[in-house]
Order: structure tokens, then C-alpha cells, then sequence
């Protein structure tokens, strides 16, 4: 278990499960973003069973760098419990919805 990366230029996939803390989302996002150029990094959470404060705080710095360097990041397979918190503190339309 653990945090898998598999760089596809332009795509990074990212499929997260059974972190330790939510620094390893962290630095698993910011590798993902910074480490190679690509265009859109997408991150599994089908392995993420609860998701708290500290992994939204990661996303959402995940989410300011890809906006700054024009990169699309987006999440999938969301368990329903973790799907309702981020819906709670708006995060999922942010990280779920395409870009206009």
C-alpha cells in the first residue's frame, strides 16, 4: 500500500491509499506537479477510506500549485464518506468538476 506515481507525459497519475499522514499526499501531489511537465495529474482515492483535515489542507495546496502552473488536477474513485466531507467544505466541485 502506499502512494504509486506513474508519469504518463503529459499525465501524471497519482493512486493514493493507506498514507500515514497526509505530509505524504503532500509530497506525493507536490513530485506529481513539479517533477516532470505535465499537463493534468489525476489522483485515485479509491484506497482512501477517511480523508481529514490535514489531507484537505493537501489537496488544496496540490490544487494552488496546479493552478499556478496551469495544470489540471482533478480526483477520482472518491469513497461516499470522503466524497462528503469534501463536498462539506466545498473541495469537491473544485477537484471533480471540468474546467470551462
Amino acid at each position: 500500500a502506499g502512494t504509486v506515481l506513474r508519469f504518463l507525459p503529459p499525465v501524471a497519475a497519482l493512486a493514493i491509499g493507506d498514507l500515514d499522514t497526509a505530509d505524504q499526499l503532500g509530497d506525493a501531489l507536490h513530485a506529481a506537479l513539479t517533477d516532470e511537465p505535465v499537463r493534468a495529474v489525476t489522483i485515485d482515492l479509491a484506497g482512501v477510506p477517511f480523508l481529514d483535515s490535514t489531507g484537505i489542507r493537501e489537496l488544496i495546496n496540490g490544487h494552488v500549485i496546479a493552478a499556478e502552473r496551469d495544470i489540471l488536477l482533478r480526483v477520482t474513485n472518491v469513497r461516499q464518506n470522503v466524497a462528503r466531507v469534501l463536498e462539506i467544505t466545498g473541495v469537491l466541485a473544485v477537484l471533480t468538476d471540468p474546467l470551462p
